[in-house]
């Protein structure tokens, strides 16, 4: 985890520092800070033209009765492309334009799902959706949860009379 942090807060940082270095080196000072005027600003359109799709398609499937799954991840990505747009630098404005375009959306969807599905594994011990152990998102025994067909299900072991917490 420190070193996730450490690359993203400092290593980044420099190597966003030494490529607009280099490029204001190659075109020159007022080309380099136009370029980032402008990605800001096309950064800002593609955002809002983005986001508002994306909250349209949203309740769309919602109305439709359907779970908006592909949708929450598109909004995800917009609103972290919006924010490495915010941040000045060549890599990051790249990777966040990426990001607004629905047909370069596609790669980063599957790997925020393949993140959600195995549990986006923070460091050894633990994940987002709890502790880590042997290859299981959850380190409790296998669940004793049995149901049926559109009943609710059972859980054996336990006086229905007990209070559940909820």
């Amino acid at each position: 985890m420190f070193r996730r942090l450490l690359l993203l807060f400092l290593i980044v940082p420099v190597i966003e520092l030494v490529l607009l270095i280099k490029l204001g080196d190659l075109i020159g000072l007022g080309p380099t800070l136009l370029l980032i005027v402008v990605t800001a600003l096309t950064g800002a359109y593609l955002l809002k033209r983005e986001g508002w799709a994306a909250w349209h398609r949203f309740f769309q499937k919602l109305n439709e009765g359907g779970l908006p799954g592909n949708e929450l991840a598109d909004g995800v990505i917009i609103i972290v492309s919006g924010a490495l747009l915010v941040t000045p630098g060549v890599l990051t404005d790249l990777v966040g334009i990426l990001g607004l375009i629905p047909a370069t959306r596609g790669p980063f969807r599957r790997y925020l799902y393949q993140k959600v599905k195995t549990g986006i594994r923070l460091d050894d011990r633990f994940t987002v959706f709890g502790p880590f152990q042997q290859g299981k998102v959850d380190s409790r025994e296998e669940s004793d949860w049995q149901g049926r067909s559109n009943t609710a299900p059972r859980h054996q072991g336990r006086d229905s009379s007990e209070p559940t917490g909820f």
